[in-house]
């Protein structure tokens, strides 16, 4: 069932009990994250590029980017805004961007695009200084949250330029840049989530921004493709040519600012702990990859005719239009990535009455579910619960629901042992990490009514034979056991209200209408 369906079933049943509404607002699941080093220019071949990405399915997930880290950017007002009106050209006008302008000494700017249908940016904030003999270019720190979630879902993407080039002092250099990131990410405490892209020009993972990036502390990094930290060697190494990043054309092909083909590891995305641990907001496994790379070019452009790499999904361009495109737009890939969100707490409740008969066996059915607007079951966080029921009501629940798991029914039992207005509440809540609307709390009444005569199944004022005909064939409030004893403990009985005259009394009224009959026929 779509959660737009359960959604309208949610309004309707709560119509239906009297304004008791249950639904939690709507929110977008799995989230796409690319970072993306443009070269200072937003060439028409990225439309290409951007359209097959949102198309590319990974894991049953295909989707448009929701968050677009850019490196070398000519300025907001320039290059990122015309990438801008390319994305809102493809997908209709949802996504903004950034409005802090970072700093730079070197070739171009970072800056962030993001879909404002997926997320919110809270807050964008300056990390480091830039100087010649330091950072070339300012690293900035933005603050998300995605839609529908309160401040707990909140992540942080950092957007980074390295200083470039391969001698020890450039190595330098770019780990002065990997310090100031890290102090400024630990900073903000144990579990924050913390994603950290860009094009950081790494050569190994020996070089000291890398394992100041890696080493430990609350932001400590966690690479998707080397979590061990072992030591790699990317540089022009056919072991890790899946990895490669530059370049995607040679100097003999495309508009390359860097030619030299596939040889490079330059752009990454590192996240903390918290974004791989398989709970709340998190990288999904194996959803990690650069765009139109699976390693097959080593020392080649991409669309050479040695690369067997595939788009799965993508329909609006053929594979070959979209290898040109890579090999003519920029002298790097895009590297792609999904992270799941958090779950989304609901509850369908159906019809509760407002009363039910002295003794009425009623147990009231609640779906609890997990709401999460996904795509693929792996674009949301599970949902682990508790349904505590109390007051005149009882049970008490736990469940788990995967998104589009279809929920979970249990049956809330009601208090009809005496007479009287009766209240209680169910309590739905979550232990599922920064899950959406993780407390829901659902107050209910009803009346529990004493008939005017125990046991008169069939409503003629006397208990008799035909009120058991009546509790055998099912029809009595309780056709259980309780109800044949109150039928069979009040046999005889009538109500004094609208007493049943004895058969003696019967006779004579009969005697006395004929009476009186007779005598105005002899008027």
């Amino acid at each position: 069932m779509s959660h737009s369906l359960r959604h309208g079933l949610r309004v309707i049943r709560s119509l239906a009990l009297g304004g008791v509404v249950l639904a939690s607002l709507p929110a977008e699941a799995q989230l796409r994250i690319v970072n993306y080093n443009t070269a200072e220019d937003a060439r028409a071949e990225l439309t290409t590029i951007f359209t097959a990405i949102g198309e590319e399915n990974r894991g049953g997930i295909a989707k448009p980017i929701d968050i677009l880290s850019l490196q070398e950017q000519e300025s907001l007002f320039t290059t990122t805004d015309s990438i801008l009106a390319q994305l809102n050209s493809i997908y209709g006008g949802a996504y903004l961007r950034g409005n802090t302008s970072a700093g730079s000494t070197g070739a171009g700017r970072v800056a962030v695009i993001y879909n404002s249908a997926s997320v919110e940016l809270i807050a964008e904030v300056k990390v480091s200084a830039t100087s010649p003999s330091g950072g070339a270019r300012q690293t900035m720190r933005y603050q998300f949250r995605p839609l529908g979630y309160d401040e707990s879902a909140d992540f942080y993407v950092y957007s980074s330029h390295y200083k470039a080039s391969n001698t020890a002092a450039d190595a330098d250099r770019r780990n002065g840049e990997a310090t100031q990131v890290r102090a400024n990410a630990d900073a903000l405490g144990d579990g924050a989530s913390l994603i950290y892209t860009g094009d950081l020009n790494l050569y190994s993972s020996t070089e000291p921004a890398y394992q100041t990036l890696l080493s430990a502390g609350p932001g400590q990094a966690i690479d998707p493709l080397n979590p061990n930290n072992v030591t790699q060697n990317w540089d022009n190494n056919s072991s890790f040519a899946s990895f490669h990043t530059q370049s995607p054309c040679t100097s003999s092909t495309g508009n390359c600012g860097v030619g030299g083909g596939m040889d490079s590891r330059f752009d990454f995305q590192l996240s903390t702990a918290e974004v791989q641990d398989g709970e709340g907001f998190d990288l999904i496994p194996g959803s990690y990859h650069p765009f139109g790379n699976n390693g097959s070019t080593l020392n080649q452009a991409v669309n050479s005719g040695s690369n067997t790499v595939t788009f799965p999904g993508v329909t609006s361009f053929t594979r070959s239009q979209v290898l040109g495109a890579l090999v003519s737009a920029t002298d790097h890939l895009p590297v792609v990535a999904d992270y799941q969100l958090p779950a989304v707490l609901d509850a369908i409740v159906d019809m509760i009455p407002t009363a039910l008969d002295l003794g009425q066996v009623f147990a009231l059915g609640v779906t609890v579910f997990n709401a999460a607007d996904v795509v693929a079951a792996i674009g949301a966080d599970e949902l682990d619960y508790t349904l505590t029921a109390t007051g005149a009501l009882s049970g008490l629940f736990n469940g788990v629901d995967a998104a589009l798991g279809g929920g979970n029914l249990h049956n809330v039992a009601f208090d009809t042992s005496t007479p009287g207005l009766k209240s209680g509440q169910i309590v739905i809540s979550t232990t599922s990490q920064s899950a959406a609307n993780a407390l829901m709390t659902i107050p209910v009444s009803y009346e529990v009514l004493a008939p005017s005569l125990p046991g008169d199944y069939n409503g003629d004022n006397v208990v008799d034979a035909a009120d058991y005909t009546v509790w055998r064939d099912g029809g009595a409030p309780d056709s259980g056991i309780g109800g044949y004893n109150l039928w069979a403990g009040n046999y005889g009985a009538s109500s004094t209200a609208l007493s049943v005259p004895e058969p003696g009394a019967i006779l004579l009224s009969l005697i006395g209408i004929g009476l009186v009959a007779g005598r105005k026929s002899r008027g």
